[in-house]
């Protein structure tokens, strides 16, 4: 706050607005993809567990087959994931070029880790080169949005 004034400063109110953007945009995809791997996925460890604690499982059918449900099994998750990763690694890296650059590196390093890994008993999972391309991808689309959200903020 400004010294002998009861109302934020503008750069103040500027950080708790990035703040409350970068939270929203970490929880909100964590949360979307964490229900869609407890409601497409009840194969995954994370599902049975949940499903363990509830006493049921609370997924549809294997009858449904259509491409968007396909689609939401085999990768919504995980983009949605990377991009919160994206969020999370810049807002402790900053948002200048060079670290922007940093960040996205390092997500894009870990998510291709975290896919080479399942081709070893070390994490489940398949390998998929397309989760690799969505991820990459989510993680562009991340860095786009905090570089507008940045550049419409110095106008």
């Amino acid at each position: 706050m400004a010294r002998g004034n009861a109302l934020p400063d503008i750069a103040e109110q500027r950080s708790t607005k990035r703040f409350l953007i970068s939270a929203l945009n970490i929880c909100l995809p964590i949360l979307a993809g964490l229900f869609i791997y407890l409601w497409y996925r009840p194969d995954t460890y994370l599902s049975g567990y949940v499903y363990r604690i509830i006493g049921r499982t609370v997924y549809p059918s294997d009858s449904e087959t259509s491409i968007i449900l396909q689609f939401l099994r085999g990768y919504a998750a995980d983009i949605l994931w990377a991009y919160a990763l994206m969020f999370s690694v810049s807002a402790i890296l900053g948002t200048g070029k060079k670290q922007m650059w940093a960040a996205a590196g390092i997500c894009l390093c870990l998510v291709t880790l975290m896919e080479c890994l399942q081709l070893t008993d070390f994490v489940s999972g398949t390998f998929d080169l397309l989760d690799i391309l969505f991820e990459s991808a989510s993680t562009g689309l991340a860095v786009l949005i905090i570089h507008l959200f940045e550049r419409g903020k110095t106008k």
